[in-house]
């Protein structure tokens, strides 16, 4: 009888895997087993796996809410990144409160020094915001720390990462404002960016004030 991990080996259909896991909670249990003790890639599609299933069904990964907190120190940047994903997934179902006890952590990855945690930070962030709506403000002090954070690209400090992060901050505050305290200093944040050297920043700036410009 094939198991979940020998399917991912065979390389079989993640649609497939996936199902597997949501038939049969031994396999969620067996994955993160797997990402905790292999040293091999296949602990790469396991926590794809995971996060694909709480995409879909976030009470049966939130029991292990836990374990994913502890990935956001991994070593491991893909496992890290993941991660972030699947805890906001889980916000969907966090009864126990556990997102804001983490809510510093989560979000300390703004400041750098890696732009994709920053970026999955800020990409999931409206997803955290319509899940747990009293988190906002917090949300939005947050993001706007990205004036102040460094990233790191080939051991050197880049500026076109730093634009990349305030391209993400504004797509996040795109779909926050309304809902937010603080607008003024959102949208003196948005407005700076106009002149962003980065076209797609820019652009994203542009949107933003013609849609919430008075």
């Amino acid at each position: 009888m094939e198991t979940i991990l020998s399917k991912m080996m065979q390389k079989t259909d993640m649609e497939v895997i996936v199902q597997d896991a949501i038939n049969d909670r031994g396999n969620i249990a067996l994955l993160i087993d797997t990402i905790k003790t292999e040293k091999g890639s296949i602990k790469f599609g396991c926590e794809k796996t995971l996060r694909l299933v709480s995409e879909k069904h976030p009470e049966l990964i939130y029991p292990y809410f836990d374990f994913f907190v502890e990935l956001l120190d991994s070593e491991n940047s893909f496992l890290k990144w993941g991660a972030i994903l699947t805890i906001a997934n889980l916000t969907a179902v966090d009864v126990n409160g556990k997102f804001a006890a983490t809510f510093k952590k989560y979000y300390s990855f703004i400041k750098g020094p890696q732009i994709a945690a920053a970026g999955n930070v800020m990409g999931s962030s409206v997803r955290i915001a319509e899940n747990l709506p009293e988190l906002i403000d917090r949300i939005v002090a947050a993001i706007l720390k990205v004036d102040g954070a460094t990233y790191i690209y080939k051991g050197e400090v880049s500026s076109e990462c730093k634009n990349v992060a305030y391209q993400a901050a504004i797509n996040a505050f795109y779909m926050l404002y309304d809902k937010a305290s603080s607008k003024n200093e959102i949208m003196d944040f948005v407005t700076r960016q106009l002149e962003n050297p980065r076209a797609k920043a820019s652009a994203a700036a542009r949107k933003f004030i013609k849609k919430y410009s008075d």
